[in-house]
């Protein structure tokens, strides 16, 4: 690994909060090439789950790169882009029409990836999930037998709806989502990826993992129609699993724990570290249509309208 002469650009901060550190920087080499380097615990994995990503959902999928081997271990190098992770873009009224566009893209590419399933295929798929589920070292056995009761009635809830599978890659949160200024989508952080039929988590996710969507639940219109209710539940466990398999004690005790409680009383709450006193977000009750033409002028065939204070002080949502 021998670019010559280079440069940092940046340094992005991943998860701080995870049990294996991992780090980032953004580079440019003396030919002009910007690359992103990771390093640090687990990057071999990642790599293959992105390879993997990259194969089904090509179009939506930023390059994998190569591994490169160094004295001081694995290093993965990928091309950087130019672009802009949704959270940011949904945090500026100037550029929520762009992150409304490549959202659009994004939801419809997706949905052309479903493909129908049968009961067979389904039940299996559970079964695993329901096994990572059970096994998590923070349930007490107190907790045992209404943590049975749970996962069975959730198993049931779930086999009741369509059975459809696409591929995910197991975390898409507003800031794994990022746009080139053209309006491109590209998924980041595969390390989760993973052909499911349980994909209509995502939604529940990027709904209550973006500050931007809890700040201003009206801009949750752009998800589409709300989730069924199984996977509110579903991701209350899945999000459990990532915070007890990825962080480190401390966050497991400010943050897993209280979620615990929630899963076995079905209360569920938020409890994001970085803004607790924030409401779960919430989808809107009802049809609205929001302003996101790039050229600031209302366009009858939009389906949603929002208008905003430049400063996203307030948002004001008009029912159709």
């Amino acid at each position: 690994m021998n670019w010559g002469k280079w440069s940092l650009l940046d340094s992005p901060q991943g998860n701080q909060d995870r049990s294996i550190e991992r780090h980032h920087a953004i580079i440019e080499t003396e030919s002009e090439h910007r690359l992103k380097l990771t390093w640090g615990g687990g990057v071999e994995t990642s790599l293959e789950k992105h390879t993997v990503l990259r194969r089904m959902l090509p179009e939506v999928t930023t390059s994998p790169g190569e591994l490169c081997h160094t004295s001081k271990g694995s290093v993965w190098v990928q091309p950087a882009i130019d672009a802009k992770c949704l959270e940011d873009l949904l945090g500026d009224a100037k550029t929520i029409p762009l992150a409304l566009k490549a959202w659009q893209r994004l939801r419809n590419y997706l949905r052309e990836q479903e493909t129908s399933s049968m009961s067979e295929f389904l039940a299996p798929d559970w079964a695993d999930w329901e096994s990572r589920f059970r096994s998590l070292d923070i349930w007490q056995s107190s907790d045992r037998s209404l943590l049975e009761q749970r996962l069975s009635a959730l198993g049931e809830s779930l086999s009741r709806l369509p059975h459809r599978k696409r591929w995910t890659n197991g975390d898409l949160t507003t800031r794994n989502i990022l746009v080139t200024p053209e309006g491109q989508p590209f998924i980041i952080d595969a390390e989760h990826a993973q052909e499911t039929h349980f994909f209509q988590e995502d939604l529940v996710r990027m709904a209550q993992l973006s500050p931007a969507l809890r700040t201003h639940p009206a801009l949750g219109a752009i998800l589409g129609n709300e989730p069924e209710a199984a996977y509110l539940e579903f991701f209350e466990f899945k999000q459990l699993w990532l915070e007890c398999t990825q962080n480190d004690m401390s966050y497991r005790r400010r943050i897993s724990e209280p979620r615990r409680l929630n899963i076995l009383s079905g209360e569920f709450q938020n409890h994001d570290p970085t803004s607790p006193s924030l409401p779960r977000a919430r989808f809107p009750g009802t049809t609205a249509q929001l302003f996101n033409s790039a050229d600031g002028i209302w366009h009858e065939d939009q389906s949603i309208r929002v208008d905003y204070r430049t400063d996203r002080s307030q948002l004001i949502v008009f029912p159709v």
